[in-house]
């Protein structure tokens, strides 16, 4: 792949038996990045996770608010702060990476 990683599929069953699984797979090059390498999957990967992980502290907000734990909601809105920092340097990573192949 034009990202330097290999794809690696198992050869087509011939029917022979034995002398199939003695094949080594084929190399080809393909014009393409892989997922992993891939800039818009790496961020939609990284977002996903973000709203899931985001989700679960407003619930807790939530209900700190309704408790009325001021200190709770204090630690939670730093806590969304951080998270909200770790996601652009997680997305600036990709960034630098990308840019270095």
């Amino acid at each position: 792949m034009s990202c330097g990683h290999t794809i690696d599929s198992p050869p087509k069953d011939c029917e022979k038996g034995a002398c199939c699984q003695q094949q080594q797979p084929q190399s080809a090059f393909l014009e393409d990045s892989c997922a992993a390498c891939h800039r818009p999957t790496s961020y939609a990967q990284n977002r996903t996770r973000y709203e899931a992980e985001h989700a679960v502290l407003m619930g807790e907000y939530m209900q700190a608010d309704a408790a009325g734990d001021e200190d709770g909601m204090r630690r939670l809105r730093c806590a969304m702060l951080e998270h909200t920092r770790l996601l652009r340097q997680l997305n600036f990573a990709i960034q630098k990476l990308q840019d270095a192949s």
